[in-house]
């Protein structure tokens, strides 16, 4: 049995300009009480196919048990929780389910923001755009916008192809944070 030491918040570990370790472990019931399915694999640096902006990918293999299992890696951190796909582990960030929680316990439902802004991870840009960016910008990480909602509190200054790296001065490198 996995020690779970903390529910990770930090969006840091989802920063694939980064070099750290992407090992991973997704956790399932099986049908016999007390026991465990588990998967290994890695974080794999794209969004996922379902409809869901937020989600990622993980390589790790689970059935539709797996559902609502935390993904954990190798430190026993929960980096988030995982959905399922015949082709890969889509899984939700821990420091949104953490939101979440927090907004639940707080507000009694889930309050989602509404700034009017469609964005992309900057490494899932179109390589055309990824070359243009590093040339001026060589250790830039953040979101390119996609698409600006008229009206809404972005439409003013935002145009679609701004890069947003930094929200209140607090760094971010991915559209999931």
């Amino acid at each position: 049995m996995l020690a779970t030491k903390k529910f990770s918040a930090d969006s840091r570990i989802f920063n694939f300009n980064e070099y750290h370790s992407r090992d991973v472990v997704a956790l399932g019931c099986l049908c016999e009480p007390w026991s465990l399915n588990v998967a290994s694999g890695k974080l794999i640096p794209r969004r996922s196919q379902l409809d869901c902006e937020e989600l990622l990918v993980s390589s790790c293999r689970i059935s539709k048990r797996g559902i609502g299992g935390p993904l954990v890696d190798f430190d026993g951190n929960i980096i988030g929780m995982n959905f399922y796909d015949r082709k890969e582990t889509p899984f939700i960030p821990g420091f949104i389910v953490l939101k979440c929680v927090q907004h639940f316990n707080d507000f009694g439902t889930v309050i989602r923001p509404l700034h009017g802004l469609r964005v992309k991870t900057l490494h899932e840009a179109q390589l055309t755009v990824l070359e243009k960016i590093h040339h001026d910008f060589p250790e830039i990480s953040g979101v390119i916008v996609e698409k600006v909602e008229v009206p809404s509190p972005g439409h003013s200054e935002i145009k679609v192809g701004d890069i947003i790296t930094h929200v209140n001065g607090i760094p971010f490198s991915s559209a999931a944070e």
